[in-house]
């Protein structure tokens, strides 16, 4: 299962939400930022993490990151 977590980039979550346009981008960009890297810091938490049940919450703690990511990215888009 580690080898399913891994850093990723803005890009790959733009692709993941079909954003190519360069406005819908920059829009985007400045409120995403922040949620990647926190997204890539619990990555970084995660790889270090030697106790199975942290580990596990760490998990849910990505799958979470990545929901609220796609929400807003939808949000504000239709904004």
């Amino acid at each position: 299962m580690e080898n399913e977590v891994s850093q990723k980039t803005i890009e790959y979550f733009l692709e993941q939400h079909n954003i190519s346009d360069p406005d819908q981008k920059a829009k985007v960009l400045p409120v995403i930022t922040d949620i990647v890297y926190e997204y890539n810091m619990n990555v970084v938490e995660y790889e270090k993490e030697d106790d199975e049940y942290k580990k596990k919450k760490i998990l849910e703690e990505l799958k979470e990151t990545e929901e609220k990511l796609g929400e807003i990215i939808k949000e504000e888009l239709n904004s």
